[in-house]
């Protein structure tokens, strides 16, 4: 079996603080493989747009591991990641 390109295990990611603070992400799992295609659907605010920005390393996971082109993320600094991004991600908004 061949290396992830994405692979995210039991990722949680919580926003806003205080009385606001909404979890966004409850432990999130999913593994994407070469050559393989995935669609994320769901209602307005189900989380998507942050699943796909965890993913990017645009926002980083409370908890849980981010693997993106075998690098997991979450050790990465800035500058590695957006490097990472240039390689291996493409995004459009």
């Amino acid at each position: 079996m061949s290396e992830p390109l994405i692979q995210l295990d039991d990722v949680r990611l919580t926003l806003g603080e205080g009385d606001v603070r909404t979890e966004i992400l409850k432990g999130v799992s999913l593994r994407l493989d070469p050559g393989e295609s995935v669609a994320v659907l769901g209602p307005s605010g189900s989380g998507k747009s942050s699943l796909m920005a965890v993913v990017a390393g645009l926002e980083r996971a409370d908890a849980g591991q981010v693997i993106l082109a075998g690098q997991q993320i979450g050790r990465l600094n800035e500058d590695q990641l957006a490097r990472l991004r240039g390689r291996s991600l493409g995004i459009i908004l």
